[in-house]
């Protein structure tokens, strides 16, 4: 490309350089040899010879990629030719956004446009002043300081303009949506009596009280019957080893006496009658913490 776009300015009336013809050479000469294998030509080798050829390997998608990438700075370098050299507007204005749009760039591509445009820039800029790159300025002796002003306008507007529409396309982006975490994993870490013989009570599957409103449990150890409910219009779940999402005030715990006998009539309550039992047991009101053990007995869950 470098090659083509050396040719092009010549051809629009850039002074030839000892530099750039030795490159545009070489440059030919390596897309001839590209075309010969072990001195024979390909253009003159059989079926059977060319179907015995190694196959060319299929590009990469990080090939398809640059090649994408080096199509885009190639429309720049024709709008920088067509409009700076040719044409010499004092004050260019390359259309970059419309562009840009209109080919939906991907914001990754911009880095890699913006790196040649700005190694470009820095070149002539390195040609100027008195600690000019001896061949840098040789190579730009033949433009005028009203061509360098015009050429580092043009530059400077493109730059501008590629990572504005960058950072646009940087907040258009959807944010990433978060993988669900499944339930077993949510209660991987929970640790609670799965039964309790003298009692006979049996712990529910801990899956269930994920994206609950209500969770009963039991602390053995202290005899305390617990009510977690949801806080708000939100639902209940668990975090580690606590359930989290409950209503500070309105969960509440409270010791029972006769645990054996309290707990055979919540058995067989149901969800009606469960909203009054809790007021029925006489004994203080307890917030709870939130927190499960191997004391506890998951009970019930709405």
């Amino acid at each position: 490309m470098t090659a083509c776009s050396l040719a092009a300015a010549y051809g629009a009336g850039m002074p030839e350089y000892e530099r750039g013809t030795s490159y545009i050479t070489e440059a030919i000469a390596a897309a001839i040899a590209s075309n010969v294998k072990d001195g024979i030509d390909v253009n003159e080798m059989t079926q059977e010879e060319k179907d015995a050829a190694p196959k060319k390997k299929a590009p990469s998608i990080q090939d398809r990629i640059s090649a994408k990438i080096q199509d885009h700075i190639l429309h720049f370098e024709i709008t920088f030719e067509d409009g700076i050299i040719e044409r010499g507007e004092k004050h260019p204005k390359p259309d970059v956004r419309s562009y840009l749009v209109t080919e939906n760039v991907p914001a990754s591509m911009i880095t890699r446009i913006v790196e040649h445009f700005e190694a470009q820039r820095d070149e002539i800029k390195g040609s100027q002043g008195v600690n000019a790159d001896e061949q840098l300025k040789e190579a730009y002796s033949h433009l005028s300081k009203a061509d360098v002003k015009r050429f580092m306008d043009f530059y400077k507007a493109l730059i501008a303009d590629l990572e504005m529409y960058k950072e646009e396309k940087k907040v258009a982006r959807a944010p990433r949506a978060r993988k669900a975490v499944s339930k077993s994993k949510q209660v991987a870490k929970l640790n609670y009596m799965k039964r309790h013989e003298q009692l006979k009570l049996v712990s529910i599957n801990p899956e269930d009280m994920i994206d609950c409103k209500e969770i009963w449990v039991y602390q053995t150890k202290y005899r305390k019957l617990g009510k977690y409910v949801a806080e708000g219009y939100g639902t209940l779940g668990v975090k580690g080893t606590s359930i989290v999402g409950f209503d500070v005030n309105g969960s509440v715990q409270k010791t029972l006496r006769k645990p054996k006998e309290q707990l055979a009539e919540f058995k067989k309550a149901g969800k009606v009658k469960l909203r009054t039992f809790m007021d029925e047991v006489k004994a203080v009101d307890i917030k709870l913490t939130g927190r499960i053990n191997k004391d506890t007995i998951i009970l019930k869950v709405f």
